[in-house]
């Protein structure tokens, strides 16, 4: 059976891709940073799933992550490394403190990084590798071809996946290993719950009468979101297509998303994005 090894895997689309890849008989290493979480998931799925603890942001976590993912393959290539991991850091720029301007790189682009460097060579990036090249998948967003207000450093962040995949694709062609970016629009995944609260600090602010509607806005987005199950379905696409695409984007009216994203004059995204800020503004 293949091995796959995914970061992240204790709740949202980690875990719905570990479901999945079970049931189509994948061998599944997954990291999480909580030893309850690890002893959770290990009872949860069986012996198909092999639990590593591991945070993309310690380097020793990462090298020690790998040789452990060395013994169980055996001597045996690893098929994917798909790298979910990722945290979404919410507020304006002006008032975000350093700290998590700081994480939300360390986690979505140096963690992705250090990860990737550390397990390319179990995908086949090496002179000597003899079997079938494996997979390298990021989980990036919609957001990394489009930037929304308070949100901006996640779409950074994003922004930068693509930028990294798509070099690491180019790079990696004289090993045969494909770099697939996966592109969710709104997704049900508890990455945002870790979003709450955190726009309190901001509402002494200038932005606070923008900020107090959010939450409603925030509701409204996420009733109409695609559930995790249905990027898990792509993921696995990515997986087993003869020849993958370069980008699978994950939204209702995709063609519309790529459209806005590569046609619409900048001006008129700016208005599309900040149209809830005219009513602050005129009583300024």
């Amino acid at each position: 059976m293949p091995y796959v090894f995914i970061t992240g895997v204790s709740s949202g689309i980690g875990y719905e891709t570990t479901k999945l890849l079970l049931s189509h008989h994948y061998q599944v290493i997954g990291s999480v940073r909580k030893d309850a979480d690890a002893k959770r998931l290990q009872q949860e799925f069986g012996n198909g799933f092999h639990a590593v603890q591991m945070d993309v942001c310690r380097k020793a976590e990462v090298e020690q992550a790998v040789e452990k993912v060395k013994t169980l393959l055996q001597g045996a290539p690893l098929a994917a490394l798909i790298n979910n991991a990722g945290i979404a850091v919410f507020g304006p720029i002006l008032h975000l403190p350093p700290e998590q301007i700081q994480q939300q790189f360390e986690v979505n682009v140096l963690g992705l990084l250090r990860v990737t460097q550390a397990f390319l060579p179990l995908l086949g990036a090496q002179a000597d590798f003899t079997g079938t090249p494996g997979r390298l998948i990021h989980i990036s967003s919609v957001s990394g071809l489009i930037t929304t207000p308070f949100l901006s450093l996640y779409s950074a962040s994003k922004f930068a996946v693509e930028s990294i995949s798509d070099g690491l694709r180019r790079e990696l062609i004289i090993y045969g290993i494909p770099s697939i970016s996966i592109q969710p629009g709104p997704t049900r995944s508890s990455i945002w719950d870790k979003t709450s609260g955190q726009e309190v600090p901001f509402l002494n602010t200038d932005y606070g009468p923008i900020l107090e509607n959010s939450q409603a806005e925030i509701e409204k987005i996420e009733a109409g979101a695609n559930p995790t199950s249905k990027v898990a379905k792509v993921i696995l696409k990515a997986l087993t297509a003869k020849k993958p695409k370069t980008r699978y984007m994950v939204a209702k009216k995709a063609w519309l998303m790529r459209m806005v994203a590569n046609l619409m004059p900048a001006r008129w995204l700016d208005n599309a994005t900040t149209s809830r800020f005219r009513s602050f503004k005129s009583n300024k």
